[in-house]
């Protein structure tokens, strides 16, 4: 309830005040079925965890990212994947959406869900935070980058994104490359053959799926490295539009956000982002 009153709050204020009304910096969370017309909660009670947190830069350049952190879907990291990099983006001039999706054991691909609900939540009340609706990207790392994959994917319409942006992720559910925690996580009992190959980000671009950049390191012993490196062949395939950072060094998580690799990530995801326009210096 305390999530809706807060929303309320906000419309409230900018109906009187107009856009300018949105306050700058961090927002309290906003439960995402709460606000949307859904039946998740009435089908998983895990869905009521599920929030949405805007983080609002003083100076915007329209551009909207929605960040998935990641977790093996078990658990949520969204320290150093989460709250670092919503600051990290407002310092460009993008409205960063921290995305906490569900998680935990037997999800049955519910995460897609929160992910395509907020792409659509975002999109559908853009002007309410001077977004432009064709700039919302989402980004993810490792399962979180998983999500972001799929999302990129299966979206279509108003669940489509402009854009998205892979940090070590998790792209194949093929036993050969996958994580297999976040593998059967994120399947649940949807967990076969059938449904590996669906949700193996690699095996379901099209010319439809929107630019990318990725980064991955090469001692990644966790995810494997082959996992960006095949999503970024199915994108060059297609002819999207990608850049692809690999780094010598750096292993599962870069550090936790205090290694060398963590910024030259960053440093190349700012080029990327200021030649496609999507921020400002």
């Amino acid at each position: 309830m305390g999530y809706r009153i807060v929303f309320l709050l906000i419309l409230f204020a900018c109906s009187f005040h107009g856009i300018a009304a949105v306050t700058v910096g961090e927002h309290a969370p906003i439960q995402l079925y709460s606000v949307i017309a859904c039946d998740e909660m009435t089908k998983d009670t895990r869905a009521e965890k599920v929030t949405i947190q805007y983080f609002i830069p003083e100076k915007r350049s329209g551009t909207a990212v929605i960040i998935c952190p990641g977790g093996a879907y078990y658990t949520l990291c969204d320290s150093y994947e989460g709250y670092q990099v919503a600051h990290w983006l407002n310092q460009l001039g993008i409205t960063a959406i921290l995305l906490r999706y569900r998680v935990g054991g037997n999800l049955n691909v519910a995460p897609l869900d929160d992910a395509l609900n907020t792409i659509k939540y975002i999109r559908q009340n853009a002007d309410l935070y001077e977004i432009d609706p064709d700039k919302i990207g989402i980004m993810g790392f490792s399962a979180g980058g998983h999500l972001a994959s799929v999302a990129a994917t299966h979206g279509k319409n108003d669940t489509a994104v402009n854009f998205h942006i892979l940090i070590y992720p998790v792209i194949s559910l093929l036993d050969q490359w996958t994580h297999k925690n976040s593998q059967k996580n994120f399947l649940g009992s949807l967990l076969n053959e059938e449904n590996k190959k669906q949700y193996s980000s690699e095996l379901q671009v099209s010319k439809d799926t929107s630019m990318a950049f990725v980064a991955h390191s090469v001692t990644d012993r966790t995810v494997s490295v082959e996992n960006s490196r095949m999503y970024v062949d199915a994108l060059k395939k297609y002819n999207i539009p990608v850049s692809y950072l690999e780094l010598a060094r750096g292993g599962h998580g870069f550090g936790a956000g205090r290694s060398p690799e963590w910024k030259l990530w960053q440093e190349a995801c700012k080029k990327w982002l200021l030649e496609n326009k999507l921020c400002i210096e």
